[in-house]
């Protein structure tokens, strides 16, 4: 699968995008995977320039989440502890993930203290060529909870967890974060990716071991054709960042 945006104008309702980011990627690799004629005039057909900026904007729209959650860890003295990441990188490829990681280390954080688990052990060898198939769905239909807080145990050192795919689709209810009362002592996690049940979560902020979860707004900017000059503005056309703060925000 090509490396697509996760967030784009896409003809079906929007809240749909939203609310299921993997809808999103479906339209857009079939949009990305029509060739496209040189000639062609009509407004349905964009250049290979166009879709170049189209890809580099989308890409600066994600990484700007890292912006802001480094700028959270460092608020909270969290940005010199141990981070494991939770990864999907088979499914939604490695340039978006580059991005963020990268805005991570730009911002300060340093690279010896990222750890990273993709949770569920790699798809088989099973392409013609030798090459891994991607897998058919994304990481939060594919795995458990078991397997969720399984990642984390691995990695029993970092204080911090980022989830960049949410939590697990089936039973997400029973990870530990969300099984658990608070404890300042726990890791924290911190969520991005597709958050669907905002009541469970607004809980898990409120009364358990969820830290922050990157959301994205309601009024969401769906047509940016140039980003704007500060991190914080460009975060701000997609997403919005919860905390036990401004939980109660979280409808």
């Amino acid at each position: 699968m090509r490396n697509i945006p996760v967030f784009f104008r896409f003809s079906t309702p929007l809240p749909l995008t939203v609310r299921f980011p993997e809808l999103a990627i479906l339209f857009a690799v079939v949009l990305f995977s029509l060739p496209i004629s040189p000639v062609c005039a009509t407004s349905y057909c964009i250049s290979k320039a166009e879709s170049a900026k189209i890809r580099a904007t989308e890409l600066g729209i994600y990484a700007s989440q890292g912006y802001v959650v480094a700028r959270l860890l460092q608020q909270e003295k969290l940005n010199h502890q141990k981070i494991l990441i939770l990864v999907d990188k088979e499914y939604e490829g490695a340039v978006r993930f580059q991005s963020l990681i990268q805005m991570l280390l730009d911002c300060g954080i340093p690279q010896a203290n990222l750890v990273f688990d993709p949770v569920l052990a790699p798809s088989p060898l099973s392409g013609p060529d030798g090459q891994r198939t991607n897998p058919s769905m994304p990481m939060r239909m594919r795995m458990t909870a078991e397997d969720f807080d399984r990642a984390v145990q691995r990695h029993s050192d970092c204080t911090v967890v980022i989830t960049l795919f949410g939590i697990p689709l089936k039973d997400g209810r029973e990870i530990s974060f969300l099984r658990k009362a608070y404890d300042p002592a726990a890791p924290q996690l911190i969520m991005m990716g597709a958050i669907t049940d905002h009541d469970l979560i607004r809980d898990g902020l409120q009364n358990g071991n969820i830290f922050a979860v990157v959301i994205p707004r309601e009024d969401a900017n769906y047509e940016v054709t140039e980003l704007p000059l500060t991190q914080e503005e460009i975060f701000r056309l997609r997403y919005r960042l919860i905390t036990k703060a401004n939980a109660a925000e979280l409808q």
